[in-house]
């Protein structure tokens, strides 16, 4: 159940880099439902494909496919800044790589059972707190700094394991 939690807390920097990306406020709801969703459907479709995932991911593809799913963040964002809703789906199944290796390593259904709607509601609790601290952040720092501060924490978020 804590390593459900320790998972569910990237999520704090999705809701970060969403708000420094520039997420108007009528979308914070959303996205905090998205992230949890995506977190926990991950979590669950890990598990489903865990015979398969457990036996072919190596530890360097791990890092490729955070690094890679990091710069993809960025790079999205950076494109679809006009455009909330792919913005939100987008960081949300990216910030959701890690949750569906985890969901690969849960062994029963009964874990899976307690896992996916913990981590959910976790994430999406988590999401909405990052979009609330970053908010006063976004405020005190200048307009241009904000791409570079989401892009930071999308980048710590996939470098720290």
């Amino acid at each position: 159940m804590v390593s459900t939690i320790y998972l569910s807390l990237d999520s704090v920097l999705a809701g970060a880099a969403l708000c420094w990306f520039g997420l108007p406020k009528r979308y914070w709801l959303f996205a905090s439902s998205a992230i949890g969703f995506a977190d926990g459907f991950a979590l669950l479709c890990g598990w489903t494909m865990r015979n398969w995932i457990a036996t072919t991911v190596t530890p360097l593809q791990q890092v490729v496919l955070f690094v890679g799913s990091a710069l993809a963040a960025t790079i999205i964002s950076k494109k679809c800044a006009n455009r909330p809703r792919l913005l939100i789906g987008a960081t949300a199944f990216l910030f959701s790589v890690d949750n569906l290796l985890a969901g690969a390593q849960l062994m029963s259904i009964k874990s899976a059972a307690q896992s996916v709607p913990t981590a959910a509601i976790f994430s999406a609790l988590a999401c909405f707190a990052g979009l609330c601290v970053a908010e006063p952040i976004k405020t005190r720092v200048r307009p241009q700094a904000w791409f570079a501060l989401a892009s930071l924490a999308a980048g710590i978020r996939f470098l720290v394991p």
